[in-house]
């Protein structure tokens, strides 16, 4: 008989061994890792909300049997309380939540047991009624009162919603026409449910009584603030005026000359009280504007003494530190408005406007020559420039009625020719008779303005004749 060869069996049996034991291997690991595979899936799970008034009832209407302990409800982020308690939890399970108000997001996640997976089943937007107190304001009640007087407030304040409110407060702040807090006071209410209340503030024996305030022209306010501490704030604001003895202010005309670029000036204004009254916090401010670009460029204020029955004079770029003036060339007009004011004065203001050049237009020897006669009701004057060949305007201005004349001249004469009317005649003819004007001998004119135009710039300049006579030759030097 032959041998077996031991060589030949060897790797037979190493063969078997190795697929015996990836077998049992197989057995061992694939469950685990199918269970982990299904524990971290998210089940099928759909939910119905029927909401009862401020209750709310979760449905459970169709999927996979679900685990409670992997089953959570939070209200607007927070736990709801409740959930599910079957076990396991399945279509037509129920859970009821109670006792919700205002806006409310109602949320049902899933979270695996690990904790290692987590995903969110159902979400859901939902408005309760509010049972809070609502509060209302009826009334502040501030009538017109007397500078220096202290005086109470009263208000009335109501409960809308029949729900009692808990640590009701009001306060009461009172502000001037200058936004200073003039009076600042709470006190501590009953609650109220279904019903107003009147409280007075300065009689209550927790408050001071309001006032004294000085007079003003521009309104205080009063703002009433109610609130409690389960219920929101409400607010409400009424106007009432302190009256007395008020200054009056004006401010005098200033003239500022036409100025070159970055050249520094000041100005000096001129602001007088004339009702016998003492100021109280006088204001003087100064606003330069390009009227072109209707940019400030230029903005002081100063706070001189009280006056009363006087004038008193500043200087903006010397008082109170004020900064000088000085601005850029343009071609538009600057415009310089002075605004005066007390906290017991109506504001006050006045303006001028002037030119910022680069350099100065050419000088200009205007003369003027008027002459005149008077004759069949017909007044003629002549007007007669010097100067080099520029545009001028002409605003002959005869008692209030303005003729004006564009015209480019070098050497002009104008001759005018003007109807005279009874206004001509006024001051020198009785009214009676002044049909007789063809005896009248003088006429008057009250001013001539002449505007001249040079580089886009204006240049005005007025004679104000006044009462001199047409009749004979007049000359005049600007």
């Amino acid at each position: 008989m032959g041998k077996i060869d031991s060589r030949a069996v060897s790797p037979v049996i190493g063969t078997v061994l190795l697929v015996g034991i990836v077998v049992i291997a197989i057995g061992i690991i694939a469950p685990l890792v199918l269970s982990s595979i299904v524990e971290n899936q998210a089940p099928n799970a759909e939910f119905e909300f029927i909401q009862d008034g401020n209750n709310l009832t979760i449905v459970y209407s169709n999927g996979d049997a679900l685990n409670p302990d992997e089953i959570f409800i939070t209200i607007n982020g927070k736990p709801a309380g409740e959930s599910f308690h079957q076990n396991p939890v399945l279509p037509s399970d129920t859970v009821a939540l109670e006792g919700f108000e205002g806006e409310s997001t109602v949320q049902i996640y899933w979270r695996s047991a690990s904790g290692s997976s987590s995903s969110i089943l159902a979400n859901k937007d939902f408005v309760f009624p509010v049972f809070t107190p609502q509060l209302s304001i009826k009334q502040i009640d501030i009538d017109t009162v007397e500078e220096d007087d202290e005086f109470p407030v009263e208000v009335t304040v109501e409960e809308t919603a029949g729900f009692e409110t808990d640590g009701l407060s009001l306060n009461l702040q009172v502000v001037d026409p200058d936004g200073e807090i003039k009076y600042d006071q709470t006190i501590d209410s009953e609650d109220i449910s279904d019903e107003s209340i009147t409280a007075t503030l300065g009689e209550d024996g927790e408050t001071e009584l309001v006032g004294p305030l000085n007079a003003s022209v521009e309104p205080y306010e009063a703002t009433l603030t109610v609130d409690a501490d389960n219920s929101g704030e409400q607010s409400s604001t009424t106007t009432f005026l302190v009256v007395g003895d008020l200054a009056e202010l004006i401010v005098h005309d200033f003239e500022i000359d036409h100025k070159l670029e970055d050249e520094e000036f000041d100005v000096s204004i001129t602001i007088e009280e004339v009702a016998n009254v003492q100021t109280d916090g006088l204001l003087i401010e100064m606003h330069v504007v390009n009227s072109g670009t209707i940019e400030r460029v230029y903005d002081e204020s100063i706070s001189p003494e009280e006056i009363q029955n006087e004038e008193i004079t500043v200087t903006f770029g010397v008082t109170d530190d004020t900064d000088m003036l000085s601005f850029e060339a343009s071609e538009f007009p600057y415009e310089a408005i002075v605004f005066v004011n007390a906290d017991n004065s109506a504001e006050a203001e006045n303006s001028d406007s002037f030119y910022v050049f680069s350099e100065f237009p050419d000088e200009h020897g205007v003369q003027v020559q008027a002459d005149s006669n008077v004759g069949n009701n017909r007044l003629e004057a002549k007007f007669s420039i010097e100067g080099s060949n520029s545009d001028y305007e002409f605003h002959i201005i005869d008692d209030g009625v303005e003729d004006i004349q564009q015209v480019s001249i070098n050497g002009l004469e104008l001759t005018l020719e003007d109807r005279i009317h009874h206004q001509h005649s006024t001051d020198i003819l009785d009214p009676e008779s002044y049909e007789e004007l063809s005896d009248v001998e003088e006429s008057y004119l009250e001013s001539i303005r002449f505007d001249i135009f040079e580089n886009s710039a204006i240049f005005n300049q007025e004679l104000d004749i006044g009462d001199v006579s047409l009749e004979a030759p007049n000359i005049v030097e600007y």
